[in-house]
């Protein structure tokens, strides 16, 4: 007879492995993305924090802090991992086979039989287990919207429990959403783009279930509760950091720019939404000669086309409840709020101004991690219950086919394509290093890459152009850097950017003493402290 301690051992191993496994697997994905200044930055301050400068006093973060969605986690790995070149694909490889793992279990989750479905794990495993290429960069990299969701999953599933409707909330349950409230506030905290991807679907779904009178309503109002409860908190959070002077969120940062899109380029957005699902699915045939190539992409276009169906017949479910008679089953809670918040995501990203074509993939993350969850939740369910068998055996072999899809390129690359060389960065980093020339100055893109690559041995700090002069580019940026002494090169990158380039450089610092070539970057080198001539940026 085997015993419950001894199931649960076999678990807790099995998901140890499986943990370990898809870790080294992510950490040798993320080698194919070159580091750029963002993770840098991330690395960086995670340091920091581990040195002691816990609240980032001093630090101007981004649009948003990412303190507790990437920062701390990196600083956790960063306890096992020494600071060095590569560090960062580890830590993250970590991170993202976390928020899988975390996904596969509520998805697989069916509590109102306590039983976990097999067939919903493996959908969901299938949907995210094996990044596009286009999506890796955001996913297995930071800092760009991946942690957030480190906390919205641990949040639902903590949510994923119903009371009777004539019950009252037990301690139990108390607990849960104590624990859901806290999630949610780490979550935002860190990224207030958890509010609409998270908060809002949460708070939603609530509301309409009492609307309809479905549920238990002191259940419903609690997690009301918790919503306000986590606004409340990261508020709260964010006065704390003030007050002890922590670090700071320029107040000319792109979050406090936020607007609908300008009509003339709505069509744009809405095309380059769409674009930005097949991307992310690796299933943009569009443009393709038809041939053995295309195949990969039909396939994948396939999968993603179940996934949408997913969502439309839980949208569908979802408005029928509000018409259903009081007291039926409601559509489950976590596939209407992973639906509502695919939905806002996608329509976020189509009004919104910040969107850049398709550099800025980064805001589908939480679509692409819902679609899992709703794969295996709703999908397998929608599955199961297919009457015709030959149907069922269809739908079975296309959504296989198109988990080959996803996977084939994931593992061919990871075969047949050897990892990069050394960065651009690092080889200027080695060149400047090899040279004592350890402080410097440069763009935005060309500064804390180069830092991390040398493990901290050459230290470049960012500036940007400012009325003839130059002065310090204070966008994840430590102030401190510029009070270091003495600085005597400059790195100008081919495509200059924040002003840094060459005519701006004499005019600021005068001519240079010698001048290098190294990759795309020129260094201009100076026989003088030049840290004297940056002006100080208000």
């Amino acid at each position: 007879m085997i015993h419950p301690w001894q199931k649960r051992a076999v678990w807790g191993i099995g998901i140890a492995v499986a943990f370990v496994l898809l870790s080294l697997m992510y950490a040798y994905a993320s080698r194919y993305y070159p580091l750029n200044s963002d993770t840098a930055n991330a690395i960086l301050e995670a340091r920091d924090v581990v040195q002691g400068n816990v609240l980032l006093s001093h630090w101007h973060l981004t649009t948003v802090s990412y303190f507790t969605t990437d920062i701390l986690p990196v600083a956790f790995g960063l306890l096992f991992q020494p600071f060095r070149p590569g560090s960062e694909h580890n830590i993250y490889g970590a991170i993202y086979a976390i928020v899988v793992l975390l996904s596969v279990w509520l998805a697989s989750r069916r509590p109102s039989i306590r039983r976990y479905s097999a067939p919903g794990a493996l959908a969901a495993f299938a949907v995210l287990a094996f990044p596009a290429p286009d999506q890796g960069q955001w996913l297995l990299l930071g800092p760009l919207h991946g942690g957030t969701m480190l906390w919205i999953i641990p949040a639902l599933l903590a949510l994923d429990f119903t009371v009777p409707a004539t019950s009252s909330i037990g301690r139990r349950a108390w607990v849960r959403l104590v624990a859901a409230a806290i999630c949610l506030a780490l979550a935002l905290i860190g990224d207030t783009m958890a509010l609409y991807i998270a908060l809002g679907p949460i708070a939603l779904v609530s509301l309409l279930r009492l609307r309809s009178r479905q549920g238990n309503r002191f259940q419903e109002f609690a997690i009301l509760g918790v919503c306000v409860t986590a606004e409340i908190l990261s508020k709260a959070f964010q006065f704390l950091i003030s007050r002890l002077h922590g670090y700071q969120i320029p107040p000319e940062s792109g979050a406090e720019h936020v607007a609908f899109v300008a009509f003339d380029h709505l069509a744009e957005n809405i095309r380059y939404a769409l674009q930005g699902l097949l991307r992310i699915f690796n299933a943009d045939f569009f443009g393709m000669g038809v041939g053995r190539a295309v195949l990969i992409p039909l396939l994948s276009f396939a999968g993603l086309l179940l996934i949408l169906r997913c969502l439309q017949s839980a949208i569908t479910t979802l408005g029928a409840d509000q018409t259903a008679n009081p007291g039926t089953a409601p559509l489950d809670r976590i596939v209407a709020i992973v639906a509502i918040g695919m939905v806002i995501d996608v329509v976020c990203y189509a009004l919104c101004n910040l969107l850049i074509g398709l550099a800025t993939l980064r805001y589908l993350v939480p679509f692409s991690i819902y679609a899992g969850v709703l794969a295996g939740r709703y999908g397998a369910e929608l599955w199961h219950g297919i009457q015709d068998g030959r149907g069922k055996r269809e739908v079975a072999a296309v959504f296989l086919l198109a988990a080959a899809a996803w996977c084939f390129p994931f593992a061919a690359r990871a075969l047949k394509v050897p990892l990069p060389g050394p960065s651009a960065e690092a080889q200027l980093g080695s060149w400047l290093q090899a040279r004592g020339l350890t402080d410097g100055y440069a763009g935005y893109w060309a500064a804390t890459s180069v830092t991390v690559e040398t493990s901290g041995a050459v230290r470049i700090y960012p500036v940007s152009a400012s009325n003839g002069g130059f002065e310090p580019f204070l966008w994840a940026a430590d102030e401190r850097w510029y009070t270091r002494k003495p600085v005597r090169f400059l790195v100008v990158e081919d495509t200059a950017f924040a002003g840094v380039d060459l005519k701006n450089a004499t005019a600021a610092f005068g001519r240079e003493s010698a001048r290098y070539r190294v990759a795309r970057f020129t260094i201009l080198v100076w026989d003088k402290d030049i840290s004297a001539l940056l002006k100080q940026g208000t």
